[in-house]
């Protein structure tokens, strides 16, 4: 059973919580998803644990009246929600399952409030999106750019507009299908700042400096990244415990639910006893 919560960031972020237990896991899906995506896991966590979700303002069940979407260009008023939450709820040592996006968000949190995490467990997510000298394996910066002209083209209703050509062109690149794909779910608008933020995200320097564990978990067949990014987080984090989940996607906490939760209760158990 959930827990209603009726301060305004609690609404505004449609937070709920599930379960039973003084321990708590967070949960935080990419910023395209609504926290539906962890109804397998709350309901076999939730037995044990408490545990938090919520919608990133602009998809979901999250309250966007008020709410200013060049605001959410760049990933930082998405991190000062998720701070605000955490504080209102005197949340203390929680255990952190992030998705994607969400995942970097998590990992900017702790780097920056570090007593407000046990250990963060972490899904298909990049440190980076855009090729840079020292990271190839992402986009490259024509693909964002071939993005934006699409945005551009129709701003209100920029996912209905593609040409065929537009369309051929997409599905010959799969990389670039799956990230249009997830940007399909949000309002145009919102979008705009989802593509901004993985345009300019970076968060190499706080994974290495992190001192709390770090899991990560990642599908035998994701299309984006593929298995070169567990090679990357070998080399640039080796203490890290990387494992591989034999799913399709992007989201193995729904394509390959109970293989993820038992990788994700022996890793917790490592911490805490049930």
């Amino acid at each position: 059973m959930s827990t209603a919560l009726t301060h305004e960031i609690l609404v505004k972020c449609n937070v709920n919580l599930f379960g039973h237990g003084e321990q708590i896991l967070v949960f935080a899906q990419s910023i395209s998803d609504n926290q539906n995506i962890w109804r397998h896991q709350l309901s076999e966590f939730g037995r044990h644990f408490k545990c938090l979700t919520f919608d990133f303002v602009g998809v979901g069940k999250s309250d966007i009246k008020g709410s200013d979407a060049q605001r959410y260009i760049h990933i930082e008023q998405h991190l000062e929600d998720f701070l605000s939450i955490l504080e209102r709820l005197k949340i203390q040592q929680a255990q952190f399952i992030g998705h994607g996006l969400g995942g970097n968000i998590g990992v900017i949190a702790a780097s920056q409030r570090p007593e407000l995490f046990k250990n963060l467990h972490l899904i298909d997510m990049a440190p980076k999106y855009l090729n840079s000298d020292d990271y190839t394996g992402a986009f490259h910066k024509d693909e964002f750019e071939q993005l934006w002209r699409l945005l551009a083209q129709d701003y209100l209703s920029w996912s209905e507009i593609l040409s065929p050509s537009d369309h051929k062109e997409l599905t010959n690149n799969l990389k670039l299908e799956a990230l249009y794909t997830s940007l399909k779910a949000l309002r145009p608008d919102f979008a705009q700042g989802s593509l901004r933020i993985k345009y300019d995200l970076d968060v190499r320097s706080q994974l290495k400096a992190l001192k709390i564990p770090l899991n990560f978990y990642h599908s035998l067949n994701e299309p984006v990244f593929g298995l070169w990014l567990n090679t990357y987080y070998e080399e640039l984090l080796p203490a890290a415990k990387i494992q591989i989940i034999n799913s399709e996607g992007r989201q193995p906490q729904l394509t390959a639910p109970d293989d993820f939760n038992n990788m994700l209760t022996k890793n917790l158990i490592l911490n805490y006893s049930l």
